[in-house]
């Protein structure tokens, strides 16, 4: 319970972050590949290490989320995001989504 907690409390950080940086009312973290990233780092985890606890995959989805924002600032090659550079973000996203979706369907077999 406390992990979803404290997982519900960093996704509203970064979404306020997010649009912060980008300057945009309406951004989000999937925007950035946040979202995605954390996905990746959780799926990431259950399917190496499926005994892992609550507290093992909110780790790897923070990590798997720090990745993502590093990679689309790495991308972007600054910190501050304007607006037309969003496409960085969402590049982390679409490269990140195939992943972690072959790794839900390798994993159920």
């Amino acid at each position: 319970m406390l992990a979803a907690l404290l997982a519900g409390a960093a996704l509203a950080l970064a979404g306020t972050l997010v649009q912060a940086v980008t300057r945009n009312p309406l951004a989000e973290p999937a925007v950035l590949g946040v979202s995605g990233g954390a996905a990746l780092g959780a799926v990431l985890l259950v399917t190496t290490a499926p005994v892992a606890g609550a507290w093992g995959m909110a780790g790897a989805a923070f990590a798997g989320a720090a990745v993502s924002c590093v990679l689309a600032a790495d991308l972007l090659g600054r910190t501050v995001i304007a607006p037309a550079q969003l496409g960085a973000g969402l590049m982390t996203a679409v490269i990140g989504t195939p992943h972690f979706l072959q790794l839900l369907v390798r994993s159920r077999r």
